[in-house]
């Protein structure tokens, strides 16, 4: 499956409702920033209900932290979805918030992994991100509607043209 940043089809309501989260230091002060970019499936049609995750740092998004995904819909959608039979470690990618494997992954990753959790806590932030997914759906599949005209085709309609005026 190919995923693409949210920010890529939808730049404007990505530079706005992208979360990032703050620390804060023992003297109350700001402390480190983790910015979690959203990426979605681009593959037109394709309905996997899911999220991944680029963790970066609010200072320098040059540094990716993690790379997490998570499904928000019951374990039985992704088994039917999937059309195959799949094994617990592939559940565990599908429906998360789990570590998306093969994927870059800092030694910071396991304590993004646990902010990712804190919030997804919030039913409201959850309800963002599967807002996102639809409206990023609905570009994606738009766009795939969308079919140049076929150079054959175009061939075959002149050449009929050709042969009528005979």
């Amino acid at each position: 499956m190919p995923f693409a940043p949210l920010a890529s089809v939808l730049p404007d309501l990505a530079a706005r409702e992208t979360r990032a989260l703050y620390t804060t230091n023992d003297d109350g002060t700001r402390g480190e920033g983790f910015a979690f970019t959203e990426m979605f499936c681009d593959e037109p049609r394709c309905d996997c209900r899911r999220v991944v995750f680029q963790v970066l740092s609010a200072d320098d998004p040059d540094v990716l932290l993690a790379t997490l995904t998570y499904g928000w819909e019951p374990e039985s959608f992704y088994r039917k979805w999937a059309g195959f039979p799949l094994g617990d470690d592939d559940i565990e990618e599908l429906k998360g918030p789990a570590f998306m494997r093969f994927a870059p992954q800092s030694p910071e990753a396991e304590r993004m992994l646990v902010h990712l959790r804190q919030l997804l806590a919030d039913p409201g932030y959850v309800e963002r991100v599967v807002r996102h997914y639809r409206l990023f759906r609905e570009a994606v599949d738009a766009k795939a509607l969308v079919k140049p005209r076929s150079v054959i085709s175009g061939w075959r309609s002149s050449s009929r043209k050709r042969r009528s005026r005979r």
